[in-house]
């Protein structure tokens, strides 16, 4: 039998307090595994301490030791480089749940309120335990500083194993571990760090430098106060420019060379590259975008005093292109129906939801990104659902349909993950909801509706359309859709002047059916009208009578109905016009026969679709030609049906009947 080592009284009393660990944890204690422990500390006396071994000697005393040097390792008494263990393999995840049974028993706290599977919970929990390996920090005393430095140096580690797929899973267990602390308060965020530096810092290597140092400098000024996509568009523009120049001519050094001619042949340039994801070449907006940004550059840096300014203007109003002003792309009433009911057979009830949403309110994508659980609010007896700052730095209330509240408190009652460090609405396996996320569910549930393809802005398009088509004032359509000015909501009036156009056009060459007039007039609701509005009949909300085809219950228990003193309970911004009804969003429309076919025009509708269409094609030149046209609609009728008022405003006359 060899003789026993003799240790310093430091090393002794670390051997006899793993023995005690051991002992307490339920483990033997058997003679080999003491001996290695004794052996182990043995070489540091000798050596002088751990890091005066030789890396190979650390590996062969690691491996030779391994209960001893896992202990050390997770107890935050033994550091070691990311390399080591990239040598040696230890179940650092075993030996931290039997060494330390409190931290251990917190990370399964945490992990279970997040719907972790046990095995996840196994592979995080071991990677948690090579972190405070090369820390030496305590599982639960790890910060942001700590885990990015030791998930930077292990995943080197396993990279340098030279295998094709080395690394891969251990940066996704590192992402969903860096999940999992955050939701427990360690870590200050949830995303992952750039893998390489931003085309921002890199891309103007090829610039000249004193242009790109100008350039970097405007900038970081213009950061300061303008949204972040906004200042990326801009430093794309400029960066691009300025890559362009350097290779075109390279004489220019600063922005005093520059000359018109630069820009002639930067034009010429833009009309003729194709864009990097259409492969098409550039549409007018983009190169108006890209010119804006570039004269705007050169204007601020001469006012500014930047050094070495342009010497005379390059840019002027006449190298803009003249843009195109399509009509905005929205689904028609049949399409829209189709989207909703693949909505509401599929399975998902997040999908389901975001349709919804998208469908019934007319928000924007990063605004349906951003709605907090709290987003739904009372005012009086109805729910409305508050939309945060957005793209044009203003915040607004939308009501909620009573279905759309049901679908929402289902959402949080049933299907949101609790107890997460996050007030988002939308979540899905922890995180926020991104706008992949989004058009993924748009696409595949379009596919399956067979309208082809369908993005987020389309359904606002659709809704603001379907909104102005039933009757609805400009000014009530701007505030639902956070509009601030009303030169934003004219361009729904010129869908509302086309249709009408069509119709005209078709009733002059006597091929005006029913069908045409369903497709643009809705019919009225089944409800009855109330007694204050005996004498003419109005519509169903277009919230209600629209894609959804529900009766409205938007703004009270009751319907819809026009009731005469009746106190509104909408905010100031939305009452708008048609405060005298319940339902705000109410506007009258003229009625159908219940037949659905055969009825004939009135003289009013003759007259309208004769003439009355091409006297519209010319209010677009202001707000209130708009809205007059859209007044007009409410003048369509059919014989048999009841007739309607023109606008609920008073009037200096009766309407024609």
């Amino acid at each position: 039998m060899p003789a026993a080592t003799m240790l310093v009284a430091a090393h002794q009393d670390q051997v006899d307090d793993f023995v005690a660990t051991l002992q307490s944890a339920g483990l033997r204690t058997g003679r080999s595994t003491v001996q290695a422990a004794r052996s182990f500390c043995a070489k540091l006396d000798r050596a002088g301490g751990w890091a005066q071994l030789s890396r190979a000697a650390q590996v062969d005393a690691i491996c030779k030791a391994r209960a001893f040097a896992s202990w050390l390792l997770v107890t935050s008494q033994l550091t070691v480089t990311a390399d080591i263990l990239g040598r040696v393999d230890l179940r650092l995840g075993n030996a931290a749940r039997n060494y330390c049974p409190s931290a251990h028993a917190w990370f399964i706290e945490v992990c279970e309120p997040l719907g972790i599977t046990t095995a996840d919970t196994a592979l995080q929990w071991n990677t948690l335990a090579k972190i405070t390996a090369v820390t030496a920090t305590p599982p639960q005393q790890i910060g942001t500083i700590q885990f990015e430095a030791a998930r930077a140096a292990i995943i080197d580690a396993y990279v340098a194993r030279g295998l094709p797929s080395s690394g891969r899973n251990m940066a996704a267990i590192f992402h969903r571990l860096q999940l999992t602390l955050f939701h427990a308060g360690l870590l200050t965020t949830h995303t992952r760090p750039a893998a390489r530096p931003p085309v921002s810092v890199t891309g103007w290597a090829i610039a000249a430098p004193a242009i790109a140092a100008v350039a970097q400098r405007y900038v970081a000024q213009v950061q300061l106060s303008l949204r972040p996509s906004t200042v990326n568009h801009i430093e794309h523009d400029l960066r691009e420019f300025g890559t362009w120049l350097a290779q075109a001519d390279p004489d220019v050094t600063s922005c005093a060379d520059l000359q018109r001619h630069h820009i002639e042949a930067y034009k010429t340039w833009l009309a003729a590259k194709h864009g990097r994801y259409t492969g098409k070449p550039l549409d007018r907006i983009s190169v108006k975008n890209r010119l804006i940004n570039l004269h705007c550059f050169f204007d601020r840096i001469t006012e500014w005093g930047y050094p070495n300014p342009p010497q005379r203007p390059l840019i002027f109003a006449g190298d803009l292109p003249i843009v195109d002003k399509p009509l905005p792309r929205f689904l028609d009433d049949a399409a829209a129906a189709k989207l909703l009911r693949a909505a509401r057979a599929d399975p998902d009830p997040l999908s389901r939801l975001i349709v919804e949403l998208l469908a019934r309110t007319g928000i924007r994508r990063s605004e349906l990104l951003s709605l907090t659980v709290d987003a739904v609010v009372q005012i009086g007896s109805a729910f409305w659902l508050r939309i945060p700052l957005g793209k044009l730095h203003n915040d607004r209330y939308i009501p909620l349909h009573p279905q759309l509240k049901q679908m929402l408190d289902d959402w949080i009652a049933n299907h949101r993950p609790t107890g997460l460090r996050s007030d988002r609405l939308l979540l899905e396996r922890n995180r926020p909801v991104t706008a992949l996320r989004v058009a993924t569910a748009l696409r595949r549930l379009s596919q399956q509706a067979g309208i082809g393809h369908v993005t987020a802005h389309q359904l606002r398009h659709t809704l603001a359309t379907q909104a102005i088509n039933r009757g609805m004032s400009l000014d009530a359509i701007a505030a639902l859709l956070g509009h601030k000015t009303l030169a934003m909501t004219m361009i729904y009036a010129r869908i509302a002047e086309a249709l009408l156009q069509l119709l005209g056009s078709r009733a002059r060459a006597g091929r005006l059916s029913q069908c045409d007039l369903d497709a643009f007039v809705p019919r009225l609701s089944s409800a009855p009208p109330s007694r204050a509005s005996a004498s003419h009949r109005t519509s169903s909300c277009w919230q209600c009578a629209g894609i959804c085809a529900l009766p409205c219950r938007i703004a009270t228990s009751k319907s819809c109905s026009p009731s005469v003193g009746s106190k509104s309970t909408t905010p100031p911004s939305i009452a708008g016009s048609n405060a005298s009804h319940r339902c705000w969003l109410r506007r009258p429309v003229p009625a159908a026969t219940p037949s659905g076919a055969g009825g004939r025009l009135t003289r009013p509708t003759s007259r309208l679709l004769a003439s009355g269409a091409t006297s519209t094609a010319r209010s677009t030149s202001s707000a209130r030609s708009s809205t007059c046209s859209s007044r007009h609609v409410g003048t369509l009728s059919l014989r048999g049906g009841s007739s309607t008022k023109p606008s609920t405003r008073p009037r200096s006359r009766p309407p024609r009947s």
